[in-house]
């Protein structure tokens, strides 16, 4: 059996879209099966040798990167139109396939295969609310889906969350769409400290994730006596001051999930307005991991893990709003702790990369 893994995301051998296919190229090579997986003209070659050291072939595929400026002219509709069908062109170039997987399926990306002659069984895993990625995203949801069921293509959609699943079923006129497992696991925390001595900041730190918040808010933590470790996929992040507390990881990390055991609890500073219909990996990793954890309140990951009570959330997006929760959560430690501890084992009965794949091949014929 043979499976296609696209993503017009995959350039950069970090972050969520790399993380992803790899995971998936493993688990599907694991299971058998022949795996290409196929990113942007542009990729980092260290993704080519990521993905052939799990047993999989590269094909750099898409000649526009999805999060690049894209200039659709005077007219948007036929821009959108004529970009599509040069999308369509490319994704035609990947040998056939059994099963043509977009694990981050985006609105282009879906009007792009939805004018292809792809073969095989089709799933798109949708990762945020259908209006995300600009003005034209609800008009490019609906015209690939017209497109699809006109040429009765086999297309299955799994979202992330419910509610993303809802919004994203208003626009594709009455398809289902499915909420998958998610495909995060790994270890968890087996023992826990009476208090919270470290904390970690983990993830592509860009600004919608608090980038410009992380060092004045390490500083203060660093202050308090607290361990800092800070994972720097970027290089954005320096210790000038030498400080032993402060343990900066570079680049990628293969097992981040592993890696986050070395914390007492996380911290998730991303800009609210941006997730508010939006899951966070890095908050889901610490679900898993057992990890008590801090994010804003008012986002999609505080109204689905809040309840389970291992997170706090904060108010107001700066050092002092965060580091206010993070003392709550912190004076509390056991309780919050013992919550992570039942989280993580509930998790682990419905998610994982291999529940998730089972659900995959639910739809292969």
């Amino acid at each position: 059996m043979r499976i296609n893994i696209f993503d017009n995301g995959l350039q950069s051998r970090t972050g969520h879209h790399f993380d992803t296919v790899l995971r998936l190229a493993s688990g599907f090579h694991a299971r058998g099966w022949e795996v290409r997986v196929c990113g942007t003209m542009q990729a980092d070659p260290a993704i080519a040798m990521a993905v052939a050291q799990k047993g999989s072939a590269f094909i750099p595929l898409f000649s526009h990167f999805a999060y690049a400026p894209l200039d659709l002219g005077a007219d948007v509709t036929s821009g959108i139109e004529r970009f599509a069908h040069r999308m369509a062109a490319e994704i035609e170039r990947a040998p056939a396939a059994d099963l043509n997987l977009f694990p981050s399926l985006k609105p282009l990306e879906f009007l792009g295969a939805s004018f292809s002659r792809l073969s095989g069984t089709n799933v798109g895993y949708v990762h945020a609310e259908p209006f995300h990625q600009g003005p034209y995203s609800g008009w490019a949801w609906q015209a690939a889906a017209k497109n699809v069921t006109h040429r009765a293509m086999r297309f299955f959609f799994g979202a992330i969350d419910p509610i993303v699943a809802d919004f994203l079923a208003g626009y594709l006129g009455g398809v289902a769409v499915e909420t998958f497992p998610f495909m995060q696991d790994g270890p968890s925390r087996q023992h826990y400290a009476d208090k919270a001595g470290t904390i970690g900041f983990y993830g592509s730190q860009r600004e919608e994730r608090g980038r410009s918040l992380i060092s004045p808010l390490a500083e203060r933590l660093l202050a308090q006596g607290y361990r800092v470790v800070l994972h720097d996929t970027n290089g954005q992040f320096v210790n000038t001051s030498n400080n032993p507390g402060l343990h900066i990881i570079d680049g990628f990390v293969e097992d981040l999930q592993a890696n986050m055991l070395e914390c007492d609890l996380v911290v998730c500073p991303m800009q609210r307005e941006q997730y508010v219909h939006r899951m966070s990996g890095i908050a889901c990793c610490a679900i898993s991991a057992g990890l008590p954890f801090v994010l804003p309140a008012g986002t999609l990951a505080a109204a689905r893990f809040m309840p389970q009570g291992s997170c706090r959330p904060y108010l107001e997006h700066s050092p002092e709003g965060i580091l206010h929760a993070i003392n709550e959560l912190t004076q509390d430690y056991p309780r919050h702790a013992e919550a992570a501890r039942e989280a993580a084992l509930r998790w682990r009965t419905e998610h994982g990369l291999e529940r998730f794949i089972d659900k995959v091949l639910q739809k292969v014929t």
